[in-house]
């Protein structure tokens, strides 16, 4: 699933992607190329092998938002790597 806003005072594009899988990884294709100029600005993914952790008091951060990598552009399109049961932030300039 995926939704996509554009800010026009920023000309940013924040894309907005979840994998449901449970096992599986999902790779991502989005054609950009009507935005001209592109470049990945940050992509976070909230993610964890067991699909069943949480925070707690006594691990607070067990669960959070961590830099995706995988973002890739070429010729205005933007690969990105999503892990099964993952919520991914993209942020486009």
């Amino acid at each position: 699933d995926a939704v996509a806003t554009f800010d026009l005072d920023a000309a940013t594009t924040s894309v907005f992607l979840v994998n449901r899988s449970r096992t599986d990884e999902a790779t991502v294709t989005i054609d950009l190329t009507a935005l001209n100029s592109v470049i990945v600005l940050d992509a976070q993914t909230l993610s964890d092998t067991d699909v069943y952790a949480k925070n707690t008091l006594e691990d607070p951060d067990r669960v959070g938002l961590h830099p995706n990598k995988s973002a890739v552009v070429r010729n205005g399109v933007v690969e990105i790597t999503l892990p099964p049961v993952s919520w991914t932030a993209l942020n486009i300039g």
